[in-house]
């Protein structure tokens, strides 16, 4: 088995009313839930949170106590493809830190820092903070960490429109 760390992913942004099936099939196969240490049962339960979030205007916000690589490999690549805003942070392990990572619609990819454990704030070294300053986007670095720091993306599902 690979190495594990906890970890806690929050999801939002327009997922299509077609997808929410596979999102909740996603965080049943990363044996993910709402609590830690309690992964949803099945799929549908999983729904169920999905369109509760949803209900409630509010991120979805998922955790788990044993995953590999302190990430959600499957279930991330889904949120990028689907244009689903996430960020996720994970309590480290030996072999590597803690890290926050975010992504949002439009980015090229998502972005990973060093963070601190329990709380997922994304860090900065001096030296990263030497190289912003020097290519003069220490702003723009700052402004994505706020955003990964105090993420409150919703999650918003929309119905497909009907064909004329």
């Amino acid at each position: 088995m690979p190495d594990c760390a906890h970890a806690c992913i929050q999801i939002g942004g327009v997922l299509a009313e077609r997808l929410v099936e596979s999102l909740a099939d996603e965080f049943f196969v990363a044996r993910l839930g709402m609590e830690w240490g309690n992964p949803f049962a099945s799929a549908p339960e999983a729904e169920v949170a999905v369109r509760g979030a949803a209900a409630l205007n509010a991120p979805l916000t998922l955790m788990a106590f044993d995953a590999p690589g302190g990430k959600f490999e499957e279930l991330e690549h889904f949120c990028v493809a689907n244009g689903l805003a996430f960020k996720r942070g994970d309590d480290g392990h030996p072999s590597w830190q803690e890290t926050v990572v975010l992504f949002q619609p439009g980015m090229a990819r998502p972005r990973e820092w060093a963070g601190s454990k329990d709380d997922y704030i994304p860090q900065l070294s001096v030296d990263e903070i030497s190289e912003h300053l020097a290519a003069g986007t220490l702003h723009d670095e700052l402004l994505m960490m706020a955003a990964a720091a105090h993420f409150e993306v919703p999650i918003v599902i929309e119905a497909e429109a009907e064909a004329a």
